[in-house]
């Protein structure tokens, strides 16, 4: 930009331009036009400024030096080329400013036509710091302290208000007017400033009016004080009397307190014993149920051998009949023996008895015999059978272990698959916020690298990297703690081990756990307890249990159905855990309950169902945990009521 200023007074210009621009003129000119911008005459005015100004501690200076406050470039280049020059023999030191935080060395602020704006926030910023202020073009003359003015659009001057150089105790020469100065008029100031108190003289009587009118109330509010001290004194008398009274209640409530804590302890000691019983006859229970089992095993045995003994005392007495059958035959043939001679009928009875006797001895022996090897045969049999017996058994309890295993994993893995959906969410949203904020800084330092940093950018900046390390922090959170509960819930439905936990809070993660099967249905889990439940018991099996019921709930009860409510109420009776698992589903028909703990018993087949979920779960709390299931008839929805044993010392 070309600028022309008309000179009117050689000598000053001379020297103006002599020191800092270097130009050279003839002393003969009175008028004269120099080809120059405007920004480069506003410096060399502000060179020729600090010669007419002085400073009050300016013997201390080490140099004079020089806040630009602005935006634009040409200005900061031109006051620029007066680094490092000297007046009275000290060095000009100019610095760029972007905030006014640090200005206690400055001695000059030039401001910039853009924070003209902020002029009445400024001037009380460096108020008392003994800063002369040079302003450009400021239309608030109440402010200012050297400003640069335009009378026209090829003119540049400046104007002084020594009212203000005078308040921040700088001394100013009148001479510094010989540049081509005018001087503000002090009166309109004055004038100005003088309206201003007048307004706020009105405000002050205003005030205090509304101050007497307090103090009127004020009066009135220490004469009630004043009765209602004379109430509170006579209260204090009657809370005396009250104190010594409840000194003496005191005393018989510390006796009182007293035989509560011995009771307590009584009480404590009590309660110990009984949880010490009740786990003794659990476990004496498990041991006559273990006992009875043995006992109902032996009396079958027992019972099939008496009707082996029956078939062969049958097979006896028909031997017998035999054996009746020919001594009756041996009787008539004696009988008719006996009809001949008496020496005959002798020897034929010796002879007859001897033949029975070794006949009766021998179908003795022959019956003996067969009964040992009826005997033998059946007992071979029995061990064939009973052998036969325990391995088919040791093939159904392998057989139920695989298939225990494989509904696990089955469990597991689709457990891993919607918690590993279910992260990718908040860690896309964090990775979309590292990236934004990477993106933001990248801008903002080519911003900076260009030397064109604004004090807006800066604060975007800030916001947007506030935004996006809030979103990151929730959303890694919110993966953490997902992660955390499927652990958990895993390492549980994987393991076999015993533990102590509460109930409530375990059910609540495996709620958690399974949330993206859940969240596509919009179906909610509810878990309700009066108190908190410690039990000492498989969490794993627990684990398995819920998947079971709250996936057969997903894929049968609320099939066609949104927002399907499942709620669980938990409760402690005789150191068993009582669960109600209730969900308000399409339910199940009667022959569907009388089947539903059955193996392979499942109505969704073709769907890709095996029918083992309800019937690992029975066998789990029955041999597991030692406990019970049922399914109950409610109008709406399936109730299954869960008992099993707390076991907790």
């Amino acid at each position: 930009m070309t600028f022309f200023k008309s000179v009117k007074n050689i000598q000053p210009i001379k020297s103006l331009f002599f020191s800092t621009l270097l130009l050279t003129f003839h002393t003969g000119i009175v008028n004269a036009q120099l080809e120059l911008s405007s920004e480069e005459i506003k410096a060399a005015y502000i060179f020729n400024f600090i010669q007419y100004v002085r400073w009050q501690n300016e013997d201390n200076l080490s140099e004079f030096r020089i806040g630009f406050y602005g935006e634009k470039k040409s200005y900061w280049q031109a006051l620029k080329s007066m680094d490092r020059r000297k007046v009275r023999k000290k060095p000009i030191n100019i610095n760029r400013l972007t905030s006014l935080n640090n200005i206690s060395d400055l001695r000059i602020l030039v401001l910039g036509e853009s924070r003209i704006k902020d002029l009445s926030i400024i001037t009380k910023k460096l108020s008392g710091k003994e800063i002369l202020l040079i302003t450009d073009n400021s239309q608030d003359k109440k402010n200012t302290m050297l400003n640069f003015i335009y009378p026209d659009e090829n003119h540049l001057s400046f104007e002084l208000n020594r009212f203000n150089i005078a308040y921040e105790k700088i001394k100013i020469s009148p001479e510094i007017l010989i540049l081509g100065g005018t001087e503000l008029d002090v009166a309109n100031v004055l004038k100005e400033l003088e309206t201003s108190l007048s307004e706020s003289r009105s405000q002050f009587i205003k005030q205090n009016e509304k101050l007497n009118i307090l103090k009127t109330k004020v009066q009135q509010r220490e004469n009630l004080l004043e009765k209602q001290q004379n109430v509170l004194s006579q209260q204090k008398e009657k809370i005396s009397k009250q104190n010594k009274k409840l000194s003496s209640n005191k005393h018989s409530f510390e006796n009182m307190k007293n035989e509560r804590s011995i009771l307590s302890v009584d009480l404590k000691n009590i309660q110990r014993k009984f949880t010490e019983n009740s786990t003794k006859l659990a476990k004496m229970q498990k041991f006559i149920d273990k006992k009875q089992q043995s006992i109902n095993d032996l009396s079958k045995r027992i019972n099939d051998r008496k009707n082996e003994l029956s078939q062969q005392a049958k097979l006896l007495e028909s031997h017998k009949m035999e054996i009746s059958n020919q001594e009756i035959e041996i009787d008539r043939q004696l009988s008719a023996i006996n009809k001949q001679s008496s020496t005959i009928q002798a020897q034929s009875e010796i002879l007859t008895f001897a033949v029975f006797g070794f006949a009766s001895v021998f179908l003795l022996i022959v019956v003996i015999y067969a009964n040992n090897r009826t005997k033998q045969k059946a007992n071979r049999k029995l061990k064939e059978k009973n052998q036969q017996l325990a391995d088919v058994n040791i093939q159904l309890k392998n057989a139920q272990s695989q298939l225990v295993e494989s509904e696990k994993m089955a469990a597991l893995g689709g457990l891993v698959a919607g918690i590993a959906h279910e992260i990718n969410t908040p860690l896309g949203v964090g990775v979309t916020a590292a990236s934004h904020l990477s993106n933001q800084i990248s801008a903002f330092k080519k911003v900076y690298d260009k030397g064109q940093l604004k004090r807006s950018a800066l604060e975007d900046l800030l916001e947007n990297a506030k935004q996006s390390t809030d979103m990151l922090s929730r959303n890694l959170m919110r993966a953490s703690d997902l992660i955390r509960n499927f652990k958990l819930v895993a390492v549980d439905q994987s393991s076999e081990n015993r533990r102590k936990f509460e109930l409530t809070e375990y059910f609540e993660e495996i709620d958690q756990s399974l949330h993206p099967k859940l969240k596509k249905g919009k179906h909610s889990v509810s878990v309700l307890a009066d108190h908190d439940i410690l039990v000492d018991t498989y969490p794993g099996v627990l684990a398995q249990v819920m998947t079971n019921l709250i996936m057969n709930s997903i894929m049968h009860g609320f099939e066609g159905i949104t927002g399907g409510k499942i709620v669980i109420h938990l409760a402690l009776e005789d150191g068993k855990v009582l669960m109600r698992y209730q969900d308000n589903g399409v339910g199940m028909t009667t022959d569907q309950k009388a089947h539903v703990f059955e193996p392979f018993y499942t109505t969704k087949r073709a769907s890709g169902g095996s029918g083992l979920g309800m019937s690992i779960s029975y066998n789990l709390i029955v041999n597991k945990l030692g406990g019970s299931i049922r399914c109950v008839d409610v109008p709406e929805g399936v109730l299954f009521s869960i008992t099993f044993l707390q076991v907790v010392d």
